[in-house]
């Protein structure tokens, strides 16, 4: 059975608190081999989420570099998300090589149909799981 867990990329707090212990960038692509070597077969790397003080700037691919950084360090099974409901945008992350697989949250929530949209526009034929 496969394993995929989550890591945070970074706690967002550099800009309050860069003098108090916290997770970062840097902690991410350090732990990411470790995890790697004990068997984790996909790592999902989001952020923050866990501090009122903390200065996240959601955009698109806005938590793609913290993916990409580890992924630098691992070679492969990189999970990322942040940003990433728009189609082109999503491939492009994809095609740079700065994720294997991409998480779509909240386009999903807003609108079930995302992936069927998704795939119609790159030209991808999706079928039903039998």
């Amino acid at each position: 059975m496969p394993l995929f867990l989550r890591i945070s990329g970074t706690e967002w707090l550099e800009e309050v608190a860069s003098n108090e212990p916290q997770w970062r960038a840097e902690d991410t692509a350090q732990i990411a081999p470790i995890l790697a070597e004990h068997r984790v077969d996909l790592l999902d790397v989001s952020a923050g989420g866990i501090d009122h003080r903390q200065k996240a700037r959601p955009g698109p691919k806005y938590q793609v570099p913290f993916a990409a950084a580890a992924k630098k360090v691992v070679g492969s099974r990189m999970f990322t998300v942040g940003g990433l409901g728009d189609d082109a945008i999503a491939e492009e992350v994809l095609q740079a090589g700065d994720a294997d697989v991409i998480f779509v949250g909240r386009a999903s929530q807003k609108n079930p149909g995302t992936v069927w949209k998704m795939a119609d526009d790159l030209g991808v034929d999706v079928h039903w799981a039998n």
